[in-house]
């Protein structure tokens, strides 16, 4: 069957589903964070771009030389809403989800957006890290506890 004109060149060249795969793959690497607040009975729902992200100020560089935002910082930032006092769970492109995190902790964890070559991150394009002590849940194979440390990031729950 002929292609019309019309289609996007990587349909012509690839195929259908090649095409479907590329516009998948960018959609995932420029995916925004969704941050949903859950405050007396009401939902306010915010989306931050990776390049918000990476805009913000206080910066945070880690040991691996990736840079990221605290999410404390990310929580002032977007909504002007402090860490304490409130409870979060990170949600994953994959269906993965954090145990709730208690307020004490939340603030602490680092949402990193650009790997130390300056590229996108593995396992992106938002990956969350704690430091040690912070946010201990099971792994996702369930083994061992350890600090939360989830890939592709996509949303956030804060209630309090």
């Amino acid at each position: 069957m002929a292609s019309s004109y019309a289609e996007p060149l990587a349909t012509v060249l690839l195929g259908a589903s090649a095409a479907w795969l590329i516009y998948r793959a960018r959609r995932r690497v420029n995916r925004p964070l969704e941050l949903h607040l859950h405050k007396d009975g009401c939902v306010r729902r915010h989306t931050v771009s990776i390049t918000a992200l990476k805009q913000m100020p206080h910066p945070v560089v880690l040991d691996d030389e990736s840079k990221g935002v605290k999410v404390s910082e990310l929580l002032h930032s977007v909504v002007g809403l402090e860490a304490e006092g409130t409870t979060g769970i990170f949600y994953a492109s994959d269906g993965v989800k954090s145990l709730p995190i208690p307020a004490n902790e939340l603030g602490e964890g680092v949402l990193i957006h650009t790997s130390r070559t300056g590229g996108p991150v593995r396992g992106g394009p938002i990956r969350l890290r704690y430091p040690p002590g912070k946010a201990v849940q099971p792994s996702p194979c369930g083994k061992e506890t350890v600090p939360l440390s989830l890939k592709g990031v996509v949303k956030l729950c804060v209630s309090g």
